[in-house]
């Protein structure tokens, strides 16, 4: 295993464990910890550009650069929202739609990169993110529907 594989591994864990706990914490309101923890999934941005990098520079598969790129859009995607703009984008569906869409196929590309990689890691990290996904929908607020009348 060369240091490449060991980056995305440690890569797939964190995106998943980070949002997991950012999930569950959501739900008891722990908004300190959440911005928090936000900020510090933000920095995986930084292990994920050198990843890219060395995927363009030894010449990996063209699918690594595109996964790469589509993970580190999301974050950018997510820190330019939340961190810099600080829009609330969740309620506005003209930005959560091209949110989501990143926010699943930032999900898929990681779990790629790593079943590319290894097998074994690969399912792990799939569990992991099925894993998340459940819980980010146990844990989300519940949208109060709204009378047509």
């Amino acid at each position: 295993m060369d240091f490449y594989q060991i980056i995305l591994i440690i890569l797939g864990i964190l995106h998943n464990l980070i949002l997991i706990i950012i999930f569950i914490l959501r739900k008891w309101e722990k908004w300190k910890i959440v911005f928090k923890l936000g900020i510090l999934y933000d920095f995986l941005s930084i292990p994920s550009i050198y990843l890219l990098i060395i995927a363009i520079l030894e010449h990996y598969p063209q699918k690594d650069i595109i996964f790469l790129s589509i993970f580190i859009l999301f974050i950018g995607f997510e820190m330019l929202l939340d961190h810099i703009l600080k829009i609330e984008f969740r309620s506005n569906w003209k930005i959560l739609v091209p949110y989501l869409i990143l926010y699943y196929a930032s999900n898929y590309s990681i779990v790629m990169l790593n079943w590319n990689q290894n097998l074994f890691v690969g399912i792990l990290i799939l569990v992991l993110m099925v894993l998340q996904i459940i819980i980010n929908i146990i844990t989300h607020p519940k949208i109060e529907k709204k009378s047509i009348l």
